[in-house]
């Protein structure tokens, strides 16, 4: 997206590795990672946006943290 700014909204949360990693899908409350990268690459800890609250309040958080960052798409970690 050269020369628009993202909106919250257009920033995709893709919760397939939580998911594989859980056994279900991200819900509830408490500390939740937001990977800017694949959660598979070595360095991913240094991509993290971290949130707390429901799950639904801390992605909404990551994806407006995303999109200012020109983040299109984010991995839910934890």
């Amino acid at each position: 997206m050269q020369n628009q700014k993202l909106k919250p909204s257009q920033v995709e949360v893709d919760p397939s590795d939580y998911r594989r990693s859980h056994g279900k899908m991200p819900r509830g409350r408490g500390s939740w990672a937001f990977c800017k990268v694949p959660p598979s690459r070595a360095d991913y800890l240094d991509h993290v946006i971290w949130e707390s609250g429901s799950y639904a309040e801390a992605k909404k958080a990551a994806q407006q943290k995303a999109a200012a960052l020109g983040v299109e798409v984010l991995y839910a970690c934890s």
